[in-house]
């Protein structure tokens, strides 16, 4: 079945996808990072799979966020955009992060401690932006994320998300920022990963059909080159090869035209990939240290162990989430009487 490039209804191969991109997170992780931190060795098998997942998930959320098939923009609510788009990502992370902050409150885990009041800045996505430590170091990446869901929400308000000039200028600030060392402003418009957001945007307005005008060709063009050679310079060669052999497999998932990612166990992966990235580091460093402690040396069946168990509980908690969430829709729907 053809989808249009700018449809959001579920799409299984697109889940499947994201399936991947956790597995290769939870994999990175649980050997190369663990082995890096707490026994001084590398990986180097499992060390490239790290970026390479993030970078699918950056991609995949890029692309819908500025919609070129998007009607009635006059129509826009700001606050019902970043609602839509915040809310959806709070509870799980609250509940989260909570959880992580008392688990290793009670159980000592080395160079994963913070406190009471880094948990608070945590929990409203604040403290990335200035500077305090991560109740889970993984969470990196919702910084980034809320921060470009922040910039492109003023941009489609004023009309530019669409325009090629605004994320020239982005890059333009970016650069700024960095070539000054001005910290708090290169967190808050999402650091180096804007190369990424720029240069999937121009492929999508080239795909969608929006460069339709030399001017306008010219423009997305230059974005897209700009932002190429900011992925080198800034992030490295190997993020740039690797975002080339990603894009045309998403764009394959996004026409539904590679079928090994309907695989059942990367659907289900993916279905439920948003609570596992947010558990899975602590709670996988958490039984490899003791593991290891324990035992007295690190085997690798320490991290299969340790992978395993985190995977596990990230979808406990989806389920026990999507419980919860049931069960308060069925309260309020019977308080107020309501038909659906």
């Amino acid at each position: 079945m053809n989808k249009q490039l700018g449809d959001k209804r579920r799409n299984i191969q697109v889940e499947g996808l994201r399936g991947g991109a956790i597995l290769c997170v939870v994999l990175y992780h649980v050997f190369c990072r663990f082995k890096q931190i707490y026994t001084g060795m590398d990986d180097m098998y499992t060390e490239p799979l790290g970026r390479l997942g993030v970078l699918i998930f950056l991609i995949i959320s890029c692309w819908y966020l500025v919609d070129f098939n998007e009607i009635n923009r006059d129509k826009f609510d700001l606050k019902k955009y970043y609602k839509g788009k915040l809310v959806r990502l709070w509870p799980c992370y609250a509940i989260s992060i909570t959880l992580m902050a008392i688990i290793v409150h009670f159980f000592y885990l080395p160079d994963r401690m913070s406190t009471w009041g880094d948990w608070l800045l945590n929990l409203f996505f604040i403290n990335g932006f200035v500077g305090t430590p991560y109740v889970d170091g993984a969470h990196w990446y919702l910084t980034t994320l809320v921060a470009f869901i922040m910039i492109v929400g003023c941009a489609k308000k004023f009309r530019i998300d669409r325009s090629p000039a605004f994320y020239l200028m982005w890059i333009f600030i970016l650069i700024i920022a960095i070539r000054m060392r001005l910290e708090i402003i290169y967190q808050i418009i999402g650091g180096n990963y804007v190369f990424v957001l720029s240069i999937i945007i121009s492929v999508h307005a080239f795909i969608a059909g929006y460069a339709r005008t030399i001017k306008n060709k010219f423009l997305w063009l230059s974005l897209g080159m700009v932002s190429g050679v900011g992925i080198v310079l800034f992030l490295g060669i190997k993020c740039f090869f690797q975002i080339v052999f990603i894009l045309p497999l998403f764009l394959g998932c996004l026409h539904e035209k590679i079928k090994i990612m309907e695989c059942k166990f990367l659907v289900f992966l993916g279905m439920t990939s948003y609570p596992i990235y947010l558990i899975h580091q602590n709670v996988a460093y958490e039984v490899e240290y003791y593991l290891m402690k324990s035992i007295g040396h690190y085997t690798e069946v320490i991290s299969i162990v340790g992978g395993v168990v985190a995977v596990l509980s990230g979808v406990v908690l989806y389920y026990s989430i999507d419980k919860l969430k049931k069960n308060i829709t069925h309260c309020i729907a019977r308080k107020y009487n309501f038909n659906n």
